[in-house]
């Protein structure tokens, strides 16, 4: 019995559907449809499952039989016709894709089959062809590890090589012996017309970038659990606070050499039902909108999803994952398939197995083994997709995009694709520039540049000297009202993250006040750099020129300067009068009963739902969510409920508070 890996059958699939071939099969042929199967229409398609009754391929993700007598003979001249396609005519050629069939290039737009030059050292005497029998090999189990090799089928299949790392190998993963489905779709017809993208690989496109910003807590923000989407879809864009996007921003930005963008974006609440997931036009509009603000200004940006619900790293939701996964990038690779490579489609935020002990460790198998299955199903998907998504550049993240051993050392990285990046978040030393619990620091001591150097080093050893490209997709330092540390901080970590050539992207999440992740650098409203010495440290540590402009006068926490003292007027002074404190009514925890605390008023992100209510998940452990008896009144409206009962403006609608630089509703059912 041989082992036949799974995603090596998955590419095979893929492969099969390059055939453009449809067979006319008559009734009488197709000796499947007695079995309750359809006969293969398209020809070419490989077997993958071979037995008395014949060989099997798979075609619209159900298993068909093929019929032998009406498959194409073959081209000695051009492997590549059998399957409906041409060999390369221009040589030497880019491989874009590599599969059970060969190699294959792009000429006018399609697919072309690349004959490979067979060298001759000496001759070869001419012998009658021998018959040779194929061993039949069932499908049993493999790990998730990609080919990395090619496989040549001679006189008999060889097994395919896989990556290796001096890590724990993968356990095993059983697959049905005939599955009624699979999660891979079937890619589709190549475009009409020539591609809009440079030819270059994801090393030398990432040294054209300077430093980066992100977009955080805008398209990201999930108050599905509250706000109507149908109402409202583009709503979900400023529940969390932070002011509607605007193309402003990103050129105050770019006036001060960001040229990287990333823009978080969350699709939960945002799609239909299974099995299609179609996306919100609305909803893909307003994105495709805040996309070109710098898109059309030159330069780069990042798309990804964000905070989803289901693409959790966990086996039992895997498929289901896989499946959605697939479904909602080919709809965004469709919206963008003409954009070219300043568009950069990132798969995954953060894959993990949330709620767990390994949450944020590093992992386990299971996890390691779903994030690269995720990650495999993505580059699949765009690499099947129209236009330009041939040539895209992709950014897969390791566990959790963390900066990890463990994660690391289970991360695969394809090499049959030039144009994939590794993405990695390292907010560290983490309780400089993370933590806002028990440890936390606001010194960048020598303790804490140790403990950056050595995630400095993972990154610089598990990518940097391989060759595999990587960007920096989140870091920053939250406010502590230590400016002139974060400021130091910035210029070492940039200084030492350029040498590496390495591009980095701030996250900002446009938060200035409270005790939570201060992460804002730059005011949204008023355009304006709110911390410039900290900008003026990355330019510096990026080796620019330092020229921090749009900038607020006077940063936060710093000394005012020497302003002339206005006399006091003989006026009489009015006493303010007292206002009575509002307390917000407290709504009971009902999980303390079951021996969890509730979730923070802000935390509304739902996990499950079981007979006793909602919970979610705060410091690793379940939380309960606390619904208001009542829908707030101005959510219709466009504004969330506040979290105080303070009164700032009363109207003809009702009473306004004001949280985050943002209007939200008081709740009259709980403050009275």
């Amino acid at each position: 019995m041989k082992i036949i890996n799974v995603l090596y059958l998955a590419g095979l699939i893929i492969a099969g559907a390059k055939s453009s071939i449809i067979l006319d099969i008559p009734d009488e042929l197709c000796w499947a449809k007695k079995l309750g199967y359809e006969c293969c229409k398209k020809a070419g398609k490989p077997a993958y499952y071979t037995d008395e009754d014949g060989k099997w391929s798979v075609e619209n993700k159900e298993w068909c039989g093929i019929v032998e007598e009406l498959q194409p003979q073959a081209d000695p001249n051009c492997w590549a016709k059998v399957l409906g396609y041409e060999c390369c005519k221009k040589s030497p050629k880019t491989v874009y894709y590599t599969d059970d069939d060969g190699e294959w290039g792009v000429e006018n737009n399609d697919w072309c089959g690349i004959i490979k030059p067979v060298e001759v050292t000496e001759p070869v005497a001419i012998t009658e062809p021998v018959e040779t029998t194929y061993e039949t090999y069932e499908i049993t189990t493999e790990t998730t590890y990609e080919v990395t090799t090619e496989t040549t089928i001679e006189e008999e299949p060889t097994e395919p090589v896989v990556q290796t790392t001096n890590v724990i190998k993968p356990t095993e993963s059983t697959i049905e012996e005939k599955p009624t489905e699979t999660s891979l779709e079937e890619p589709t017809e190549e475009p009409e017309g020539p591609l809009t993208i440079r030819d270059i690989s994801s090393k030398e496109l990432i040294k054209e970038m300077i430093m980066g910003w992100n977009l955080g807590n805008t398209l990201d923000a999930d108050c599905s659990s509250w706000m109507n989407y149908e109402k409202d879809p583009i709503g979900s864009e400023t529940c969390w606070g932070n002011v509607k996007t605007t193309e402003g921003i990103y050129k105050a930005l770019m006036d001060n050499q960001f040229n990287v963008f990333r823009i978080p974006t969350t699709w939960t609440g945002h799609i239909g039902e299974a099995p299609d997931y179609k996306i919100n036009e609305e909803w893909l509009k307003r994105v495709h909108e805040i996309v070109d603000y710098p898109y059309k200004n030159g330069a780069f940006v990042i798309l990804n999803t964000h905070h989803e619900s289901w693409n959790h790293a966990f086996s039992e939701t895997l498929d289901v994952a896989k499946d959605m996964l697939a479904k909602i990038w080919a709809q965004i690779a469709e919206e963008f398939k003409d954009y070219d490579e300043h568009l950069i489609f990132e798969g995954l935020n953060e894959p993990r197995k949330n709620g767990t002990p390994v949450e944020w460790n590093g992992g386990d198998q299971e996890g390691w083994d779903a994030v690269n299955e995720m990650n495999a199903v993505f580059m699949k998907t765009i690499r099947s997709a129209k236009g330009n998504n041939v040539m895209r550049h992709l950014m897969i993240p390791p566990y959790a995009a963390a900066c990890n051993a463990n994660s690391f050392a289970n991360f695969i990285y394809p090499e049959n694709d030039d144009k994939v990046i590794a993405s990695v978040h390292a907010y560290s030393p983490y309780n400089f520039a993370l933590n806002t619990g028990e440890g936390a620091v606001d010194k960048f001591d020598d303790v804490g540049k140790k403990d950056l150097d050595y995630n400095l080093g993972l990154m610089k050893s598990r990518f940097v000297d391989q060759g595999i490209p990587m960007i920096l997709g989140e870091y920053g330092s939250v406010n502590r009202d230590n400016t002139e540390e974060r400021a130091a901080w910035a210029e070492y970590y940039m200084e030492k993250v350029t040498e590496m050539g390495v591009p980095q992207v701030w996250w900002d999440n446009g938060i200035f006040e409270g005790e939570g992740e201060r992460f804002g650098i730059f005011d949204r409203k008023n355009l304006q750099v709110v911390y410039p010495s900290i900008v003026a440290a990355l330019q510096k540590g990026r080796g620019l020129e330092v020229n921090v402009v749009h900038a607020v006068e006077q940063e936060p926490g710093e000394e005012p300067t020497d302003e002339p003292i206005e006399e006091p007027t003989d006026e009489p002074i009015e006493e303010p009068t007292e206002e009575p404190i509002v307390e917000p009514v407290t709504v009971p925890c009902w999980s303390l009963e079951l021996g969890y605390e509730c979730c923070s008023p802000d935390n509304t992100r739902v996990l499950d739902v079981d007979e006793d209510g909602k919970w979610g998940s705060e410091n690793g452990e379940w939380c309960g969510i606390v619904d208001s008896d009542s829908e707030c009144w101005s959510i219709p409206l466009g504004y969330k409920c506040c979290s105080h009962c303070n009164v700032v403006l009363t109207d003809e609608d009702g009473k306004w508070g004001e949280e985050n630089e943002w209007w939200c509703g008081i709740d009259s059912n709980k403050c009275q």
